[in-house]
């Protein structure tokens, strides 16, 4: 009988239940869409059914933090904060601005003012903001300044089943939670990078003991 030669091996590149990339996480093999691990030959691990205290892996990766992230940890929770600042996103606002100079020197005051007055509160926002995550075993509360960007909540902890993030199609992320009523709310959106959306999961979920999910 001829022998099987495994020429290479590599990562899956796709979840196999939807056939979509997305979602899926080619390092831990998991699909927050479907919820499913694709692992080895046991490709479809249904999340749903493994009791809360299950080990899905044997060893878990440590995360370091990101250097734009500060962690301060005290008696009362924890405190992450971190600042909003993305020169892609001050690229991008800049030069609306200037489109919407030319908008005004073409006699739209009107129009122009206005879109200035938004645009121009938008870059002072993604310059001057830091975003700050205070979690305690009561409740998450999220909050941004000096300038209101209309994300701060608060998210009660006996209602997270647990908490992945996902890419949104501006290429940021955000932090989202599973409830124990399977809705899907958003804890924190615009996200700069995977790198703070995967530490920020990862520590609140290990200071509440949320049962950890991989991405």
């Amino acid at each position: 009988m001829a022998k099987l030669k495994i020429i290479s091996q590599s990562l899956p590149t796709r979840c196999e239940i939807c056939h979509q990339t997305d979602q899926f996480d080619a390092e831990t093999g998991y699909c927050s869409r479907c919820f499913v691990v694709i692992v080895g030959e046991n490709p479809s691990i249904n999340l749903s059914k493994i009791e809360s205290n299950e080990k899905i892996f044997t060893k878990t990766k440590k995360i370091s933090k990101p250097k734009e992230v500060t962690l301060e940890v005290n008696n009362n929770g924890i405190t992450i904060s971190y600042s909003t600042f993305d020169k892609d996103t001050v690229l991008g606002l800049s030069v609306f601005l200037l489109v919407i100079s030319a908008i005004i020197y073409f006699g739209f005051y009107w129009v122009g003012g206005v879109l200035a007055l938004m645009m121009g509160y938008a870059l002072l926002a993604t310059v001057l903001n830091t975003r700050v995550i205070k979690v305690d075993k009561d409740k998450i509360d999220v909050l941004e300044g000096p300038f209101p960007m209309g994300i701060n909540k608060e998210v009660k902890v006996n209602l997270i089943k647990h908490l992945f993030y996902k890419k949104n199609s501006l290429d940021d992320y955000q932090l989202q939670a599973v409830l124990i009523n399977n809705n899907v709310i958003e804890i924190l959106p615009n996200i700069i990078t995977k790198k703070i959306a995967k530490y920020l999961k990862n520590q609140i979920e290990k200071y509440l003991d949320i049962p950890e999910k991989p991405n």
